[in-house]
């Protein structure tokens, strides 16, 4: 029969990595929020604006990227708390 269970500790430390990298996604966007405004007081006309949308088109997608990250991080806590809960009562 195959193992079934969880190591607890394992999936909490994968967890953390997931909340790490969705953190880093932050940074980067907030950096090149940072590039964008510098670019955009350096920059005026119609391909500015342009740019700028595209800017926040992407912004939008990795900030979605980060709050999935987010959510499964979230899960995992749920899951640990779950096992943790259900192997106790062993």
């Amino acid at each position: 029969m195959a193992w079934v269970g969880m190591n607890d500790q394992q999936v909490r430390a994968q967890g953390t990595k997931l909340q790490a990298e969705a953190d880093k996604i932050q940074a980067l966007i907030s950096k090149v929020d940072s590039e964008i405004e510098h670019i955009s007081s350096s920059w005026h006309g119609d391909d500015q604006k342009q740019f700028q949308s595209d800017w926040n088109n992407h912004k939008a997608e990795l900030t979605q990227a980060k709050q999935l990250l987010v959510q499964m991080k979230q899960k995992i806590d749920q899951e640990v708390a779950q096992q943790d809960k259900t192997s106790s009562s062993y």
